[in-house]
């Protein structure tokens, strides 16, 4: 992701620049540009997708759950930013699809099962793996670890509230995008925990092999 790097080492240099910043204050002020404007690069192609197909508010909800979630408790990553914003956009839009199109929810009960398999099932994989790191950042410090770890299961539980919140909200509207919303967000923290395990790692070692050889989806900066 080239372009987008030379963006962000060029607005840290005219910032730094401006503000008199020594060469280690630049390479921070480049780091969080390039974060930014990647967050946003991401955001920006995930909401293309939404718009293209339908199914906006589905996959911003997942997106959003994931990106929560997976602050603390790590994951899989592909072998440079771009292409983990294309891997993010292919996995949250099939998702969202097959919530639109009610491939999981048949039934009120149905989606209740849903909700409590989640969530069981995310507290147990985070109970065994998290916090994930990865070479490229790992997490050294005990203590760290063990604040990623309890913040994890905080967001886990936050999380399994506000589904609770919207059955309420379902119960006294009955309206229907209120059941997706909590299917959206049990699928976003299954997700999020698929990828702290050996097959979410593969899923995404997989993918980000198949870009890696497409012309488009070559070079960018590792992560």
């Amino acid at each position: 992701m080239y372009l987008l790097e030379r963006i962000s080492n060029d607005l840290a240099s005219k910032i730094a620049l401006f503000l008199n910043f020594d060469k280690e204050n630049e390479e921070v002020l480049a780091y969080g540009a390039f974060n930014l404007i990647h967050t946003l690069w991401s955001v920006f192609l995930i909401t293309v997708f939404g718009v293209l197909f339908s199914s906006l508010p589905i996959i911003l909800i997942i997106a959003l759950t994931v990106a929560v979630l997976r602050k603390f408790s790590g994951g899989a990553h592909a072998t440079s930013p771009n292409r983990c914003a294309v891997i993010s956009v292919i996995v949250f839009g099939t998702l969202s699809l097959i919530i639109k199109y009610g491939a999981i929810y048949p039934s009120i009960l149905s989606i209740i099962l849903y909700q409590i398999i989640s969530f069981i099932f995310t507290y147990i994989i985070l109970y065994k793996y998290c916090p994930v790191d990865t070479p490229n950042k790992p997490i050294r410090k005990q203590e760290l670890r063990k604040k990623f770890r309890k913040t994890s299961f905080i967001i886990l539980f936050l999380l399994f509230s506000v589904t609770v919140l919207l059955w309420i909200g379902f119960l006294k509207t009955h309206a229907s995008f209120i059941l997706i919303s909590i299917i959206s967000i049990c699928t976003g923290m299954l997700w999020q925990s698929i990828t702290l395990t050996i097959i979410g790692h593969f899923i995404v070692v997989k993918l980000d092999i198949l870009l890696q050889n497409t012309s488009i989806m070559k070079g960018g900066r590792n992560i």
